[in-house]
């Protein structure tokens, strides 16, 4: 399956949880066909304590962070087709209040 989407390029959810939404691919894994989005799919994780040597996490705690998921429920945005997308939606919205 060809991937077009790489790390970096804004995308649009189309299904699941995060539907509708826009984010920046941060990460893609290829074998799994999963990507990695800034701010999406966030997955509360209990962090167990680090130790006291100036770690990261010295006194442990429950953490949010992005989970990945299938890179079949994305579509990549352009720039020119954000603005379409954008105009499109409040069309629809317009038709709606006619009626």
């Amino acid at each position: 399956m060809k991937r077009r989407i790489k790390a970096g390029d804004e995308i649009k959810v189309i299904a699941g949880n995060n539907k509708g939404d826009h984010g920046k691919v941060l990460q893609v894994f290829p074998r799994k066909d999963q990507i990695l989005v800034e701010g999406m799919n966030m997955k509360t994780r209990h962090q167990k304590a680090n130790g006291a040597d100036g770690q990261k996490n010295p006194d442990g705690g429950i953490v949010k962070r992005e989970a990945p998921f299938h890179i079949s429920n994305v579509i990549k945005i352009e720039e020119n087709e954000s603005q379409s997308v954008n105009s499109e939606s409040t069309k629809k919205k317009e038709k709606k209040s006619k009626k």
